[in-house]
C-alpha cells in the first residue's frame, strides 16, 4: 500500500472511532479541618472546600447546645447588611426565604412570637420546619407541622428542601447540578443545634455545592469523617445563593462573609448569659 493510501486508511479509521467520554467530575471534599471551642456548649468547625484539587470556597459549622445559647429572628425592615444588624451577637446569618415584593414565604417564630405564619402548601413554601424547643432540636415535615399546636418554641423556621430527613436519611436523591453558596440549619449526632455555611466570593454560582453534594458534605461521608458526632442527623436548607452571609465574633478573630444581596430576615445566636 502506498504511503498516501496508508495515511488515508488511518484517517478513516480514526474518524470511525466514537469520541471518548469526558472524564468524570471530581467530587467535593473537605481540606484542613480545624475545630475550636467558642464557649461553654459551643464549638466551631472550619475547613476549606475542594472539588478535585481545586479550592472552591470555605465551610463553617457552629454546633451549639440549645441551653448554651439564646436565639433571635430579626426582620430586616431597613434592608441593612447582616453585619449591621447586631454587633454584640456571637453569630448572625441569613434566615428564611422571601419574595420579590419583600414577603416571607413561611413560618418565622421566635421566643413565643410568630413573625410570619406557617404556609401549608404551595411551591414557594418550604417543605420543612426546624424547631428548637427547650433542649430539643427537631426537623418537622410541613404537613406534620400543619397539624401541630403551637408549643413553647424558642425558634421555628420554615424553609427547604429537607437536605437530610428527620430520620437521618438523605433528603436529596439526585444531583441537579445547580451550585450556590448555602446556609443550612439542623441537628448533629449529639442533638445539638448545627448551623453550616458554605461560601465562595463569586456567590458559589460556578463553584458552590449542589444540594446533592451538600447532603453528603454534612453527613457521615463529609464532616462525619472528622468525627461521627459532627455529622448532621437532620438538615434544612435555608435561603442561600446571594443571600448567604455569615458574621461570627470570636476571640481569635471575627469571620465576615458578606452576603451579595439584601435579606429579609436574620437568625441571631448569642451565648447564654
Amino acid at each position: 500500500m502506498s504511503s498516501g493510501r496508508a495515511a488515508l486508511a488511518l484517517l478513516l479509521c480514526a474518524c470511525a472511532r466514537p469520541a471518548s467520554a469526558p472524564p468524570p467530575q471530581s467530587g467535593l471534599s473537605i481540606a484542613g479541618p480545624r475545630s475550636e471551642v467558642l464557649g461553654p456548649g459551643l464549638e466551631l468547625l472550619t475547613a476549606e472546600l475542594q472539588r478535585g484539587s481545586s479550592p472552591i470556597g470555605r465551610l463553617a459549622v457552629v454546633y451549639a447546645e440549645p441551653t448554651a445559647i439564646t436565639l433571635d429572628l430579626l426582620i430586616n425592615a431597613k434592608r441593612q447588611a447582616l453585619s449591621e444588624l447586631n454587633d454584640d451577637a456571637l453569630l448572625v446569618v441569613n434566615a428564611g426565604y422571601f419574595t420579590k415584593d419583600w414577603r416571607p414565604t413561611g413560618l418565622l417564630h421566635v421566643q413565643g412570637k410568630t413573625l410570619s405564619p406557617l404556609i401549608k402548601e404551595g411551591g414557594s413554601a418550604g417543605s420543612g420546619v426546624l424547631v428548637v424547643e427547650g433542649p430539643e432540636v427537631r426537623l418537622v415535615r410541613r404537613d406534620v407541622m400543619a397539624q401541630a399546636a403551637p408549643g413553647s418554641w424558642a425558634l421555628a423556621i420554615q424553609a427547604g428542601p429537607r437536605v437530610i430527613e428527620p430520620d437521618g436519611e438523605p433528603g436529596i436523591r439526585s444531583d441537579d447540578g445547580a451550585r450556590a453558596n448555602r446556609t443550612v440549619l439542623g441537628r448533629d449526632g449529639r442533638g445539638r443545634l448545627a448551623l453550616a455555611v458554605t461560601y465562595d466570593e463569586d456567590a458559589g454560582i460556578t463553584s458552590g455545592p449542589t444540594l446533592f453534594e451538600l447532603q453528603r458534605l454534612l453527613g457521615l461521608e463529609g464532616v462525619g469523617k472528622i468525627g461521627a458526632h459532627l455529622a448532621f442527623t437532620a438538615a434544612l436548607n435555608l435561603d442561600g445563593g446571594p443571600s448567604t452571609g455569615l458574621h461570627l465574633n470570636r476571640p481569635e478573630g471575627a469571620i465576615h462573609w458578606d452576603e451579595a444581596g439584601v435579606v429579609y430576615s436574620a437568625l441571631v445566636i448569642k451565648a447564654a448569659p
